[in-house]
């Protein structure tokens, strides 16, 4: 391409949405098999844009389902799931209209950030090794498996991972540049205020939950502290048995019933004396 644009490479092969939707298939045009090969990568586009939304959709119903039973939403899957797609769905619309690709840059460079992720990535990390047990988690983990993975993947989780990914934010934030679409166009202030109040509104949870829960504990700070790092598992109570109310004809057929034979109970002969048959005896004699 850049031979045949007759310019530097750098400057045919852009970042963004340019990147994939046209340097790319500029390139696959002058491929032998053009057409072949732009179906697959599209195709490709198509599987990986689906993968995405099964992690995001399943992760946002079923966290609504868990934390409100009461609304009966796992009943109503399919509905309930049905909804949130199209609602998405609408919600993308702004993407494809004649102004949309400002604002994709503007969601791509803040609400889906490399900011964003690594702020995600690094509390999960702390929550699961420093609020959940680190070696609690690789039990289990070993458990599952059947094996012990070993103690780098603990020294990761505690340390490598959130150590990194932290420094990695924290470079971000330093070396921070306004949001730019292609080389002339920077984005106004009110639209970088938009892009940042996009981020906040996935990054404030961690610490907004975190006092919230903090400050509704009973007891003090210790003991509050305590609670937040201790997991809270409530299990469902087991039903109870239905026991079926016996009638008297049933009790009384029960007390009838002669017990077994005792070999204890030997009679001259040697033989074994049933009490059953006793009874019957006693009964012809009468």
């Amino acid at each position: 391409m850049a031979f045949i644009l007759d310019t530097p490479v750098e400057e045919v092969a852009d970042q963004g949405p340019g990147l994939t939707f046209v340097a790319y298939p500029t390139a696959l045009a002058e491929m032998p098999g053009a057409p072949f090969w732009a179906v697959i990568f599209f195709a490709m586009l198509l599987m990986l844009g689906l993968d995405s939304q099964f992690c995001v959709v399943e992760g946002f119903v079923t966290s609504l389902m868990d934390e409100f039973p009461q609304w009966g939403l796992r009943k109503h899957r399919a509905l309930f799931v049905g909804c949130v797609c199209i609602v998405d769905f609408l919600l993308g619309l702004l993407c494809v209209t004649e102004g949309g690709m400002y604002f994709f840059q503007l969601m791509d460079s803040y609400a889906a950030a490399g900011i964003v992720l690594l702020w995600v990535a690094t509390w999960e990390c702390v929550a699961v090794c420093y609020g959940y047990g680190v070696f609690k988690y690789y039990k289990q983990i070993s458990e599952m498996m059947g094996f012990g993975p070993g103690l780098y993947w603990p020294f990761c989780w505690a340390v490598t991972t959130p150590g990194v990914s932290f420094g990695i934010l924290m470079f971000s934030l330093i070396s921070y540049t306004p949001a730019t679409y292609g080389e002339d166009y920077t984005y106004p202030v009110w639209g970088e205020i938009i892009g940042w109040f996009m981020a906040i509104t996935s990054m404030h949870w961690v610490i907004t939950y975190g006092l919230w829960y903090f400050l509704t504990r009973q007891g003090s700070l210790k003991e509050r502290w305590r609670q937040c790092i201790t997991p809270q598992v409530f299990p469902s109570k087991p039903k109870e048995p239905k026991v079926k109310k016996a009638d008297e004809n049933s009790i009384e057929a029960q007390n009838n019933v002669s017990e077994p034979p005792r070999y204890e109970d030997i009679d001259q002969n040697g033989g074994v004396e049933n009490p059953a048959f006793s009874k019957e005896e006693e009964k012809t004699e009468l």
